[in-house]
């Protein structure tokens, strides 16, 4: 997901209407210049237009880099690896408990996209996610893939692995979930891949 600075003309913002806009020399999003860029849309943003006509977007939510190639999209969502979310007044974690006799692979999603794989020999995540969520509705997918590699380790159900994403705070290192938005598990008496989704209103 990047910008190239062959990118075609300029996205389609509502502000494009107004005559100050229209005036603009240039089109700027968290400090990139994104004056070719053409059909987009940006959720949670602060837009300035300086004396000049130009036209300043802020959108905490949103990483943008511009390349030298051919581009495959032009924005995408920032950190793949989570952290904070400005545009969020909650914070939002992913915590796991690993189980490797289990010998699940987990593959979440948010807004369809990939965001991270916790491998069967994996140990315990947690982190914070707030980057993966935009304001509002978010449907969060949960994929779990059997990892037979060198055989099966157990057919017990207490071999289970689980996965919860929710709102929380962290207090002294120690990172406390208040309200759970994704409860995940399956165990070791499983063998089917599974798939659970889950809608998180993020505020």
């Amino acid at each position: 997901m990047r910008i190239s600075r062959v990118a075609s003309v300029l996205m389609a913002l509502a502000l494009l209407a107004a005559p100050a806009a229209l005036l603009a020399r240039s089109i700027y999003l968290n400090g990139v210049d994104i004056t070719h860029v053409k059909d987009q849309t940006f959720r949670n943003t602060t837009v300035h237009i300086d004396k000049n006509g130009n036209v300043h977007i802020d959108a905490p939510g949103y990483k943008v880099r511009v390349v030298d190639e051919e581009p495959e999209s032009a924005v995408a969502p920032a950190a793949t690896d989570g952290g904070a979310n400005p545009a969020l007044s909650m914070r939002i974690f992913m915590t796991t408990r690993p189980s490797p006799a289990a010998q699940y692979d987990l593959v979440v999603s948010v807004g369809g996209v990939q965001r991270k794989v916790i491998k069967a020999d994996d140990p315990q995540v947690i982190m914070e996610v707030s980057a993966w969520f935009a304001r509002g509705e978010n449907k969060v997918t949960i994929k779990a893939v059997k990892n037979l590699e060198g055989g099966r380790k157990s057919i017990a159900e207490k071999d289970s692995v689980g996965l919860i994403i929710g709102a929380g705070r962290e207090e002294e290192a120690v990172v406390k979930i208040h309200n759970v938005f994704v409860d995940f598990r399956v165990n070791a008496s499983q063998i089917a891949s599974r798939t659970e989704s889950y809608t998180v209103n993020a505020i």
